[in-house]
């Protein structure tokens, strides 16, 4: 009986948790008083430039739909200035994502979005842990925290191109 009840609890923790956070950043985008940035991430799904693998867990078959709860994943994606694939390539986030709930829903994701050439932030990069929390970065991003947010935008099935706009605001600490 105990344990239900800490299950329970920890269950409605997770739960407020993560909707205080989702809340906190749709709100804070919108008046981000810090460093604002917009750009996209194309992430492919399988064909020969594949951009994320099936690394452990269930139905080990490499692509993104053969994952099951308790899957890990790992990607190295591109960071674009636009939604097409010829847009500008600005860097690339790499990183891990991990399927912890049965019925789908949210990922633990783990990331590094580092610039390159194509960017005015060459050479600098930070992480995003799960929550969308950025505890730093490196280079332009030094003495940076904050929070950013993924959201897809469109779906090319030809390819198979998944295309995400990440809203992400940095403030000094």
């Amino acid at each position: 009986m105990a344990s239900s009840a800490l299950v329970l609890l920890y269950t409605l923790c997770v739960l407020c948790y993560t909707y205080s956070l989702q809340t906190l950043a749709m709100a804070s985008s919108q008046s981000c008083r810090g460093l604002h940035l917009q750009y996209y991430t194309h992430e492919i799904r399988g064909g020969p430039n594949n951009t994320i693998l099936l690394a452990a867990g269930t139905n080990q078959g490499g692509s993104f739909s053969d994952g099951r709860w308790g899957s890990f994943f790992v990607f190295d994606n591109m960071i674009k200035a636009g939604l097409s694939a010829d847009s500008k390539l600005l860097g690339k986030i790499t990183g891990t994502t991990v399927l912890t709930v049965k019925a789908g829903g949210p990922v633990q994701f783990l990331a590094q979005h580092i610039f390159g050439e194509g960017s005015k932030y060459n050479g600098s990069s930070f992480t995003t842990i799960p929550g969308g929390i950025i505890p730093g970065g490196t280079g332009y991003f030094e003495g940076y925290s904050g929070y950013g947010q993924g959201v897809e935008q469109t779906v090319v099935p030809a390819e198979p191109r998944h295309v995400y706009l990440w809203d992400v605001c940095l403030s000094k600490y």
